[in-house]
């Protein structure tokens, strides 16, 4: 070879850029090249114009970066497809990082714009942690893009170049997290239909360790319920490798089809290679069509027999004879991974030598876009960030789990609570009585002789974000507890990743139980302590005999309508109606017609968040008040009556640990301190006494263990005690659960403001029943996981 043909770009090349023909990436390497080259440049006629590479970015605002677009610093090229390019770049006010997509100038054509458009309608619908959280569509300079997080960490498709195969137990909850984004996204009646390796990004810690994975690219994603009209109506679109038949052969599909193409991928995982090849496009679609994925599956006989038979079903060319959801399939998944945790045998799944000669002897072929339009064929983004060990454990005892820094070092606490959303209404003062107990430990000393730093993130009232949130907190800033939440939902989701990471959650909330988590001290009533005391009440004392349930469509309202459906049976009463609405939902005519049928005597309401205020106008605009028609408001305390028209609200009731009208000293006190500290005229509710005594009684477990470790402040706050407003507070002797007084409150107005006026109250100390003994726990977890499974894999049911 010449001198030039090693060093240079070929004439060829140097022409291409001459006319803006190169790819992004390619181009930007030859332009520093010219820039450098004296024999490049005597070629091009010495000091060359070159074409500005993005003619539609503004010029940069600082050294080094290629320019700006909007609000936009564009920084770098990350990657290139056939109708986009990725840019590396930053909001410059909000200075988030951020991937910034963005069409190419000529290709913005009616259908290209309909397909980006679609692509940002399907990301923010979907928010969820296993899907690319999009920040904003716009337009600039006549270019439009599409703003979205930017992701450290790599693609599978690069891990897989790199290692060829990975371990059984990683591919099985590497497609497990997969499934768990496609769920969502089939939920909202999205196809995303180009699932595949370059498309599933791992998702790491800026420089550190894998987090999950997160679903990219909904670029050609589908309705299951509309029709673009874009296209042919069954157009072929996607990578022929990963192709399901039926999208093969352009035929109807639905969601089976992204099993399908799961399937393939969890199989490349395991075997290297794809299930598919052929010698040309139209040789992949044939193969895909024929079923000759099932003749690949038969060679891997390396395979367990479990996973080989799921992987058969996912493959099969019928979506009639694979898995019937998303939800179903990552259920199938976690009873696999379970046989591959501790204990079980999880070896390196080594693909056969036959299996291997025979996928390397078929012709590579690249991924293909078939259809009128070339769609970009992968989103990459950001730098490739190492890759640790697939889900390793964290620090065990004596490894430096929870142990504390030198002596007098800061400890971080975490402060998790909806500050927007439809919770924050219930959640921003809990926020308030924690920082309170925070700040006073601090004047008094702090813990273990250790100043106290709360470390504070919005959970967004989306139970998603609260798992993000928690785990950031963990990971990222060092927490050593947790203390938030105010609904279950939420509370499931940032259990799951203190289980992970082996730490507590402190709960301040009343629930309905039904768990035995030893990541989450269980401090707010269960229904034995409230809600089961007021119907006990409501029927002796205000001899009610038809209650009407409503709820909203989460784990909460479910479980504890089942455990009242239950006790009102009990008691000789019926239930007069059940009906449940979204989260946020705004429009209760209905249900209020239907309660009005029934003559019920009594509404039990377990609605969370705003929408509380929409059925409450409902009911008295149907002239549904107290004195004809009590209602009692689980979820409404002291911090909500200020949304309502309290005088209209007087007569109805909430069940509760603690009202703010409680005369006891202590109380008093408490009150005092706290409106002092932050206003004369803030309410405290039983949510925001129990985040107060919560984060002492953390202390006082710390403080007896001698440690920050969690399994000695779990055992130290085994039968502990500790001094609450409303009087001492203990914990049980086997159950993170706590022993509360059950009170019930009855709105009433007084100087004009609306309180709570406590008009029965338990002799004592309740126990906590966490499982309501009517079923066995193993039943009621059934009946939970079918709730999670038929809403999605959520806690919360949503449109």
């Amino acid at each position: 070879m010449t001198t030039r043909e090693v060093k240079c770009p070929s004439p060829e090349t140097l022409d291409d850029l001459l006319a803006n023909r190169l790819p992004a990436a390619t181009a930007a390497v030859a332009r520093a090249h010219v820039a450098a080259c004296l024999t490049c440049q005597t070629f091009l006629g010495r000091a060359p114009t070159l074409p500005a590479p993005f003619p539609f970015l503004s010029p940069p605002q600082a050294t080094g970066d290629l320019g700006s677009l909007g609000a936009y610093r564009v920084r770098g090229v990350l990657g290139e497809g056939g109708m986009a390019i990725v840019f590396d770049a930053e909001h410059t006010v909000l200075q988030r990082p951020v991937a910034l997509k963005v069409i190419k100038p000529g290709l913005s054509g009616p259908a290209i714009l309909e397909r980006f458009q679609r692509e940002a309608r399907a990301l923010a619908s979907l928010p969820h942690e296993h899907i690319v959280i999009l920040y904003e569509v716009g337009e600039a300079n006549g270019a439009v893009f599409l703003a979205m997080e930017r992701l450290a960490g790599e693609s599978l498709e690069r891990r897989l170049d790199r290692d060829e195969s990975l371990p059984l137990a990683e591919a099985l909850a590497l497609t497990r997290e997969a499934a768990e984004g496609l769920a969502v996204a089939h939920a909202a009646g999205l196809v995303h239909r180009d699932v595949k390796p370059s498309n599933l990004w791992l998702e790491a810690l800026p420089g550190g360790p894998f987090k999950r994975v997160k679903l990219i690219d909904f670029g050609i994603a589908r309705s299951t319920q509309t029709s673009s009209g874009l296209t042919e109506e069954y157009a072929i679109l996607g990578t022929p490798h990963y192709m399901a038949p039926e999208q093969a052969a352009g035929l109807p599909l639905d969601a089976r089809a992204d099993l399908y193409s799961l399937g393939c991928v969890l199989f490349r995982m395991l075997a290297g290679q794809a299930p598919i090849a052929g010698e040309n496009t139209l040789a992949v679609l044939r193969a895909v069509t024929q079923g000759q994925a099932l003749a690949s599956l038969a060679e891997a006989r390396h395979l367990p027999p479990a996973v080989a038979g799921l992987l058969r079903e996912l493959l099969a060319v019928s979506p009639d004879d694979r898995p019937a959801s998303a939800a179903v399939l990552i259920e199938r998944l976690r009873r696999l991974e379970q046989d591959q945790r501790p204990g079980a045998p999880a070896p390196r799944t080594a693909p056969s030598p036959t299996l291997v000669a025979r996928l390397r002897r078929r012709p590579a072929t690249p991924g293909i876009w078939l259809g009128a339009i070339a769609i970009a064929a992968a989103l990459v983004l950001g730098a490739v960030a190492a890759y640790h060990k697939f889900l390793a454990p964290g620090p065990k005892d004596g490894e430096g789990a929870n142990v504390p820094a030198e002596a007098g070092a800061p400890l971080k606490v975490g402060i998790l609570h909806s500050l927007t959303g439809t919770m924050s209404v219930h959640e921003r003062p809990i926020v308030q009585a924690t920082r309170l107990a925070i700040e006073e430990i601090n004047r008094d000393g702090g813990v273990l002789g250790r100043q106290v730093v709360a470390v504070q993130a919005d959970g967004a009232s989306d139970e998603g974000v609260f798992g993000q949130r928690a785990e950031a907190l963990i990971e990222e800033d060092g927490i050593e507890v947790l203390f938030g939440c105010w609904s279950s939902s939420s509370r499931k989701r940032v259990g799951e990743a203190c289980a992970r990471h082996d730490r507590l959650l402190f709960f301040p909330s009343g629930s309905e139980g039904l768990e035995l988590s030893p990541h989450v001290v269980h401090l707010g009533g269960t229904p034995n302590q409230t809600v089961i005391p007021l119907v006990r009440w409501a029927y002796t004392d205000r001899k009610k005999r038809r209650f009407f349930l409503v709820g909203s469509e989460s784990i909460y309202s479910h479980a504890v309508n089942a455990i009242l459906a239950h006790e009102i049976a009990e008691l000789g009463a019926s239930v007069a109606g059940t009906r449940y609405a979204l989260l946020g939902e705004t429009d209760f005519a209905a249900v209020v017609r239907e309660i009005q049928k029934t003559n019920a005597d009594m509404v039990l309401c377990s609605i969370e968040g705003q929408s509380n205020v929409a059925f409450f106008q409902a009911l008295r605009g149907a002239g549904l008040r107290p004195d004809k028609l009590p209602t009692a408001w689980f979820n409404i305390s002291e911090s909500e009556l200020s949304l309502f028209r309290v005088k209209e609200l007087e007569g109805d009731y909430s069940a509760g640990c603690y009202f703010g009208t409680l005369q006891a000293p202590r109380n008093q006190a408490f009150l005092k301190r706290f409106r002092a500290r932050f206003s004369t005229e803030e309410r405290v509710n039983d949510a925001m006494e129990t985040a107060y005594f919560g984060v002492y009684l953390w202390k006082k477990a710390v403080e007896k263990a001698g440690s920050t470790d969690t399994a000695k402040v779990r055992e130290a706050l085994r039968n502990l005690t500790v001094d609450a407003p409303e009087g001492p507070i203990r914990m049980g002797p086997r159950t993170l659960y706590a022993y509360r007084t059950g009170r019930i409150g009855q709105v009433e107005v007084a100087g004009g403001q609306a309180q709570f006026r406590i008009v029965a109250t338990s002799p004592g100390p309740v126990a906590p029943e966490p499982y309501p003994g009517w079923r066995t726990p193993a039943e009621w977890d059934r009946f939970l996981r079918g709730l999670y499974v038929g809403w999605g894999d959520r806690w919360e049911k949503h449109r």
